[in-house]
């Protein structure tokens, strides 16, 4: 099914501003749906965390991508790495944040 501009344009008229608009021919329960379609209804999010946690899993199984280094946020949060350095760099992310919201 094609969905014109002008069906589009009418959706997010219609539509409340927290509300995302996804076209007819996004299909619900993909990863691409979540995250390029903003939906969050239960098959999209499950989709979502699936793809999340095979993305750990490939990471605690062979190591962690290239250009992603040991002792970053990011490698702990994002690709599940428990090393000392990225639980170090975890511990010091969460205690800045902390201190930003606290003052």
């Amino acid at each position: 099914m094609i969905v014109t501009a002008e069906q589009i344009r009418a959706k997010v008229q219609a539509a409340p501003d927290s509300a995302p608009v996804i076209p007819a021919d996004r299909r619900h329960g993909r990863y691409s749906t979540y995250t390029h379609g903003r939906c969050r209804c239960d098959e999209c999010k499950a989709a979502h965390r699936r793809y999340s946690r095979d993305r750990r899993m490939r990471a605690l199984r062979f190591g962690l991508p290239p250009g992603v280094e040991h002792g970053t946020y990011h490698a702990y949060c994002n690709l599940g790495c428990r090393c000392d350095d990225c639980k170090a760099a975890n511990t010091a992310y969460c205690r800045a944040y902390q201190q930003r919201w606290a003052s």
